[in-house]
């Protein structure tokens, strides 16, 4: 998803509090983590394919963080640094991955209803 369609760039600004973050990253992985924040915080989930964050986006970001727009996103999903920044995201926005037993009683809620 781009920051030019019906999203538009709005949420895709970084915040102060966000920069904070972000700035607690090494060089290296700053453009990523802030990537998957602001994916997170659009779509309410981190991007499945590397085609779910197009360049100009991720140029966007890199923009506001004043660094070079050279993110590789071609292995998000399988890269240690990216799951361990989802973990991070999740954990400060009070998110845990769900279990069986999430689904389980999600399932006997439904059944309820």
């Amino acid at each position: 998803m781009s920051v030019d369609d019906r999203t538009g760039a709005e949420p895709w600004l970084l915040t102060e509090a966000d920069h904070a973050l972000v700035q607690e990253k090494s060089r290296a992985n700053r453009l990523a983590f802030a990537v998957l924040l602001l994916f997170h915080r659009v779509h309410g989930r981190f991007p499945k394919r590397p085609t779910d964050v197009d360049a100009a986006t991720v140029e966007h970001v890199a923009q506001q963080l004043g660094i070079e727009a050279n993110l590789d996103l071609r292995h998000p999903a399988t890269d240690r640094t990216w799951k361990r920044h989802r973990a991070e995201i999740r954990t400060r926005l009070g998110y845990r991955e769900p279990t069986v037993a999430d689904a389980e009683a999600l399932e006997a809620w439904l059944a309820v209803g």
